[in-house]
């Protein structure tokens, strides 16, 4: 469950959040740590995403919802290389101003208030931060080694 959280407030200047931009095209390859099956926790329930690396410059978000029934729907979103950028969501609603061996950072750019920040802890954990106007939000991600036996369970 890729958590956006959305509002009317004006997007800030094109030339303010480009002058934040330090990415060139490629660095996503840095982000190999997140490839895999995660398990986080919001408000007391499990949810389950699937990152996938589909290229140097894509990233498959896939988030399962209604896990523990006798299906499992399921959502995709891209973290992409788009106009000398990379985006995440389908309306560009985060753009990434940087991007090291164990961290994404990622601003506000279309229709979205916070910020996020996504860090490396170990091979099997990693953390995401949303800091936004009225709150913050923090979710510890847990690797699971496979999504078949979660996603087909049934109560």
């Amino acid at each position: 469950m890729i958590i956006f959280l959305f509002s009317c407030q004006p997007k800030k200047a094109e030339t303010e959040v480009e002058s934040q931009v330090r990415v060139q095209k490629g660095e996503l390859s840095r982000l190999k740590w997140i490839e895999g099956n995660w398990v986080g926790e919001y408000q007391g329930k499990p949810f389950y995403e699937t990152y996938k690396m589909e290229s140097d410059s894509s990233i498959a978000i896939t988030s399962y919802i209604h896990v523990g029934t006798d299906s499992a729907d399921q959502e995709t979103s891209y973290l992409m290389w788009q106009d000398s950028a990379y985006y995440l969501g389908s309306q560009k609603n985060y753009i990434v101003i940087s991007i090291d061996d164990k961290e994404i950072a990622m601003v506000p750019h279309n229709r979205a208030t916070n910020e996020i920040v996504w860090t490396y802890q170990s091979d099997s954990t990693w953390t995401a931060l949303l800091s936004g106007i009225a709150d913050t939000l923090h979710y510890t991600m847990k690797r699971v080694h496979s999504m078949d036996s979660i996603l087909l369970k049934t109560e």
